[in-house]
């Protein structure tokens, strides 16, 4: 399969932002997302949040306590720092919706 960093660079080029976001869903890493959300959040923002949510809540459901905590609580710091709070209102919604239970990421969302 192609080198990841070749086909971004190239859809950065071309900036063809709707392959680049189909690009990354592909490849599921949220780590490869957050090196190019800022670019994604002003060209396909929709689909960003969109992807962002599926794959925090697939997160989410392979990952317990305090290393999901953790995770999250550096992702959330990555949105302020991006000046991303729409990511931050939806993943709070999304979590709220889905993973009332669990108490101390609600928490880190909710404020």
């Amino acid at each position: 399969s192609a080198d990841p960093d070749l086909m971004i660079r190239l859809y950065k080029k071309e900036e063809n932002w709707h392959n680049l976001l189909h690009f990354i869903a592909e490849t599921g890493s949220l780590e490869l997302l957050k090196r190019y959300d800022l670019l994604l959040y002003k060209h396909e923002r929709n689909g960003l949040i969109m992807l962002y949510l599926y794959l925090i809540s697939k997160y989410l459901d392979e990952h317990l306590g305090d290393v999901s905590f953790q995770y999250l609580e550096k992702l959330k710091q990555h949105f302020l720092i991006q000046k991303m709070s729409l990511l931050i209102e939806k993943t709070s919604d999304m979590i709220k919706e889905k993973y009332a239970d669990r108490t101390r990421i609600l928490d880190l969302f909710s404020n």
